[in-house]
């Protein structure tokens, strides 16, 4: 061979060599990255899982920015200015009130009840003594209609109602033609027979001409009129729909939404409608990236999840009420009883101790019994609300509560008050069992409905090591292989909220 072919030879090896090991390296730095998945395709399913779904531009804007750390943004969303979000939300008073705010301007049946009773006052502030007069006209009539029911006498209600809704139209048309300002002014002026014809009448496309123009409070007061309690549930619902869609900080509204989902309460069960809204922001938002056992805390101390499952109502056995022990300074001897009947005492009530270790925490299979129930039930004994249709607070009532050590999930709970449910809190936060139902359910929402264990189990003990620390746990999902794989990409059907 001559030495000119040998070298062209050499030559032709080298630059195949240098190929196949710029192919290798091409390779593994592909493989660091995702095997799988382009910039954009990784841009989009980050999108799909931790939003509620691009919006125009989304897509470029997290690829111009790098998924990577758009994702890391989206963990701390104190980071990222929501300013415009707020804005759009500063129509809804009811968002920023308390639930006892919410209930003295928006009444609900039982304060309107206790007016036509004489056991409470009309309010002075004009605005809302005209909301508390048209309910109570409502309620005046709907008690007069149950009386000719019974008695078989009508009257001449049909006439009347005939005559009232004309009456009201020609009013609407009226007010119509004023400014919103003087329009509203007039509405306040009305008998409140009228003003309820008015807001009974004034639907659709009518009640909508007859509200613009006006401000949000007005707006608000107009819907009140007709019904107080909807324009509660009706702001937190479009709420919810607003921050869904326009939030910059939208894994935090995803996690929000699913910590609703996981510590559930119906808003149609009686003050539920008037807790919720405190519930949403003062018991799972703050916490939704925190630590569970500040959210398992929060949750049970909130006046929603007491009314909701009634431990509000859970009296021991053997506590003072139960016995009739009368009231006594600390340190009397306490003065013998009866056993109290009636709602008082209406004994010790399971639904929140069953509910706190079969749904929010250990799981329906998380080793716990009948037996583990009841004392969880009785270690909550005592926790209940001030008032809670009049929008009260968490207390803890020690009367109420049972007396006694209780042996929960093995670990004997010494007799301490409230603390002793704290201690509880504590056990079930750490337990092995709540980490891996916990870290299941996140990766069902995130992954797949069928996720892989190898992969809960690493979030499972990402949860143990770092405390419940929920950020962490999500942020070992998002950099998981499982995540990003072609089998997780387009997997999940969108609820229709998302959707």
């Amino acid at each position: 061979m001559s030495e000119r072919r040998l070298r062209w030879l050499v030559a032709a090896a080298l630059v195949v060599v240098a190929g196949f090991g710029s192919q290798i390296a091409l390779g593994k730095k592909k493989d660091k990255s995702n095997p799988t998945m382009d910039e954009r395709k990784r841009a989009v399913h980050a999108l799909n899982r931790l939003t509620f779904g691009p919006r125009p531009g989304d897509i470029d804007r997290v690829t111009q920015i790098g998924v990577d750390k758009w994702i890391d943004l989206q963990l701390h969303p104190e980071k990222i200015d929501d300013s415009a979000l707020e804005a759009r939300l500063a129509q809804f008073r009811t968002l920023r009130m308390n639930a006892q705010q919410i209930v003295e301007n928006f009444p609900p049946n039982q304060v309107i009840k206790q007016i036509a009773d004489g056991k409470a006052s009309l309010p002075r502030d004009p605005t809302m003594r005209a909301v508390y007069e048209a309910q109570l006209d409502r309620y005046e009539d709907q008690k007069e209609r149950k009386q000719e029911a019974a008695t078989g006498v009508s009257g001449n209600g049909g006439n009347r109602e005939k005559e009232d809704r004309w009456l009201a139209n020609v009013r609407t048309q009226e007010l119509l033609d004023l400014p919103p300002d003087e329009r509203m002014k007039e509405i306040l002026e009305m008998s409140p027979e009228d003003r309820r014809q008015l807001a009974a009448t004034a639907k659709g496309a009518r009640a909508d001409a007859l509200m613009d123009g006006m401000t949000a409070q007005q707006r608000e007061t107009m819907m009140a009129l007709k019904n107080p309690e909807q324009v509660v549930v009706d702001e937190l619902t479009q709420a919810k729909v607003v921050r869904a869609v326009y939030s910059e900080r939208q894994l935090d509204e995803v996690m929000t939404d699913f910590w609703l989902n996981h510590f559930n309460v119906f808003i149609n069960k009686g003050a539920d409608r008037y807790l919720l809204t405190s519930y949403e922001r003062d018991a799972i938002r703050p916490h939704a990236l925190g630590k569970f056992e500040d959210l398992l805390v929060a949750t049970a101390k909130s006046p929603a999840m007491m009314f909701y499952l009634d431990n509000w109502l859970s009296v021991g056995p053997d506590s003072d009420i139960a016995l009739g022990i009368p009231p006594h300074k600390p340190g009397e001897p306490p003065r013998p009883g009866n056993r109290r009947k009636g709602k008082q005492a209406s004994g010790l009530n399971e639904n929140y101790g069953r509910e706190l270790m079969e749904l929010h925490t250990l799981s329906v299979n998380g080793g716990y019994s009948q037996k583990d129930v009841t004392e969880v039930a009785k270690v909550f004994t005592g926790w209940t609300i001030d008032q809670p249709n009049k929008g009260g607070n968490f207390k803890f009532e020690p009367r109420m509560h049972e007396p006694g050590e209780k042996f929960v999930l093995g670990h004997r709970i010494k007799p301490n008050g409230e603390k002793e449910g704290l201690e509880v809190l504590h056990l079930l936060a750490r337990n092995p069992n709540t980490a891996h139902f916990i870290s299941q359910k996140l990766a069902m929402r995130f992954v797949s409905d069928d996720p892989p264990p190898a992969l809960v189990d690493r979030m499972a003990q990402t949860f143990l090591k770092k405390k419940g620390d929920i950020r962490e746990v999500l942020r070992t999902m998002f950099k998981s292989p499982e995540f990003w794989s072609p089998e997780a990409y387009r997997a999940k059907v969108k609820t229709p909220l998302e959707f």
